[in-house]
């Protein structure tokens, strides 16, 4: 039966996950770790890379992600959020990788 008061652990959870999202935005997002990705990418002739979660999670809202769109943004390079789905047991759960793109002058 739901009740319309919370259970008292339901903000410790609700936090927990938030802080899972924002550590591991903070790893895939650290703007070093993807300007080098980027160097790496474009040395091998491509002009995308996608960063992905390991788990498919959405961490479009956490200041890592925020911090890194800005970066890219202010060096040029183009930017795009990605739905993805995956089978998590016969039960799709859906995540957001991010695209980076640059492009050679016309």
């Amino acid at each position: 039966m739901r009740t319309a008061t919370p259970a008292p652990f339901l903000p410790s959870v609700i936090k927990l996950a938030a802080d899972a999202r924002n550590t591991l935005a903070a790893t895939l997002f650290n703007i070093e770790a993807v300007r080098l990705a980027v160097t790496q990418a474009a040395g091998l002739g491509r002009n995308r890379l996608f960063l992905r979660p390991t788990s498919p999670v959405d961490l479009r809202k956490t200041a890592a992600a925020q911090a890194l769109l800005d970066h890219l943004a202010g060096v040029g390079l183009a930017v795009f959020w990605h739905p993805y789905t995956v089978d998590q047991g016969g039960r799709p759960e859906t995540g957001y990788e991010l695209e980076i793109t640059w492009n050679e002058p016309a």
